[in-house]
C-alpha cells in the first residue's frame, strides 16, 4: 500500500528489485490496472521505450520523500530522471493516481 496524510494512492503494490524484473518493469503489459502500482527499487530514472500505455512516475528518495513527479509520461520516452536525489520509482496508469495532491518534498508510506 502506498499512502500520504491517509491518502491511499495504491492498494496493491507490485515490487521489482531483482535486475531482471527491474529491466522489465512495465513492459509487455497492456495496463497495470487500478489501484497498482510498481515500485522499482533501486532506480533513479526510467524509459517508456516499448511500453503500451501512458504511466505516472513518482520519484523517490531514500526515506521515501518525493524528488520527481512526472505525469503522463507517454510511450516511447527515452529518458525521464528524479534527479541525483532519486534512489526509488513508483509507476501507475496514468491518471489513476491523485497526483494533485502530491508535491516534492511529500513523503509517502510504502508498505510493500
Amino acid at each position: 500500500m502506498i499512502l500520504n496524510n491517509q491518502l491511499i494512492y495504491a492498494k496493491q503494490v507490485l515490487v521489482a528489485k531483482n535486475l531482471f524484473a527491474r529491466m522489465k518493469g512495465l513492459l509487455g503489459r497492456k495496463s497495470l490496472g487500478p489501484d497498482t502500482a510498481m515500485i522499482i527499487d533501486p532506480c533513479s530514472s526510467i524509459h517508456t521505450l516499448g511500453m503500451r500505455f501512458a504511466i505516472d512516475v513518482i520519484f523517490l528518495d531514500s526515506k521515501n520523500t518525493i524528488t520527481a513527479i512526472a505525469p503522463q509520461v507517454q510511450p516511447g520516452r527515452f529518458w525521464v530522471s528524479g534527479g541525483w536525489r532519486a534512489r526509488r520509482v513508483v509507476e501507475s496508469e496514468a491518471g489513476l493516481l491523485p497526483l494533485s495532491s502530491l508535491h516534492v518534498g511529500d513523503s509517502l508510506t510504502v508498505d510493500e
